[in-house]
């Protein structure tokens, strides 16, 4: 089971191992294999430039800043509206960050995001994902023409502070789409409240999300 996890996922980390050569910035690896003892991981490499090189076992425990992900295939066309997601400290990107795609070679991506341009080598991961939707809280501080709001009534974060975000980033119109209309105005009133540990003095569970009326309700219950 162990392997068969690991097997073809991305490992990225802040430092080269000491048995490869080259930048001390991020490196990618692909797991390949787990040995028999379950502290190490084969790797090898994904750069071209240190394809040549032999697999090594790398100690994950031992690393500091190493994240894990899984490839995914997207197509890209010049465009393209996407999201940085990952900090990439070497082209100042943070993630979250909107771009759009100026350019596709065969083994360069440039895309372009505020007033400058930024190349990518496609022999490595991308960090990049489609920018055409948006949670609510991403949504904060941003404009658009015309908006497409996906408001369920049944959804725990449809309140008063996500639903005005969603219906006031629109310059000229913003449509919404509801599963339950009638239930949907009375959803998008609440007031939700994110409780602290000191609210409720001598209580042992913290509650947080709350609506006001539970936080009010808890209360009473804790008063002598």
């Amino acid at each position: 089971m162990f392997p068969d996890r690991i097997a073809g996922v991305i490992l990225v980390y802040g430092r080269c191992p000491a048995h490869y050569s080259g930048p001390s910035t991020s490196y990618s690896a692909t797991g390949v294999a787990s040995t028999p003892r379950h502290d190490r991981i084969t790797v090898e490499a994904i750069n071209q430039a240190q394809a040549q090189q032999a697999a090594i076992e790398i100690i994950p425990r031992t690393m500091s800043k190493l994240s894990v992900y899984h490839l995914n295939e997207s197509e890209l066309s010049v465009g393209n509206q996407v999201r940085i997601t990952r900090n990439d400290a070497q082209h100042d990107l943070v993630n979250g960050q909107l771009a759009q795609i100026v350019g596709i070679e065969a083994d360069t991506v440039t895309f372009e995001t505020g007033n400058r341009q930024i190349i990518l080598p496609t022999d490595q991961p991308l960090h990049l994902d489609y920018a055409y939707t948006t949670t609510a809280h991403r949504a904060q501080g941003l404009t658009c023409d015309r908006v497409l709001y996906n408001a369920e009534s049944f959804s725990r974060t449809t309140a008063q502070d996500t639903h005005y975000v969603s219906i006031s980033r629109e310059r000229h119109e913003v449509m919404v789409f509801t599963d339950d209309a009638n239930k949907l105005p009375e959803r998008a009133d609440r007031l939700r409240y994110k409780g602290l540990a000191h609210d409720i003095a001598g209580s042992a569970h913290v509650m947080t999300g709350m609506t006001m009326d539970a936080y009010e309700a808890a209360l009473e219950l804790q008063a002598p």
